[in-house]
């Protein structure tokens, strides 16, 4: 239970909508107003840099206007913690 409250702050620290975690893959969804001064924040750079760096990792993708990142092979809510930390860092 204390894995999902922190799974979920991390996510928000991320700058995440909306986030799911089905069948092995974890799914963050950005803010669908491509305006938003988030893009052109530091945070958002970083993720950037990670999906870059990681592609085996992680894929980002734009589906119906929204902009979306995808972790892929992810079996328990701890490794999806341990996952967003590393693009924090």
């Amino acid at each position: 239970m204390l894995n999902v409250l922190r799974l979920q702050w991390v996510a928000k620290q991320l700058g995440f909508e909306k986030l799911s975690f089905k069948k092995g893959t974890l799914r963050g969804y950005f803010i669908a107003d491509k305006q938003s001064p988030f893009f052109d924040s530091n945070m958002f750079n970083k993720i950037l840099h990670f999906a870059q760096i990681h592609p085996r990792l992680c894929n980002l993708k734009e589906v119906k206007d929204s902009l979306r990142i995808a972790f892929d092979g992810l079996n328990t809510v701890d490794e999806a913690v341990e996952m967003l930390e590393l693009v924090v860092r």
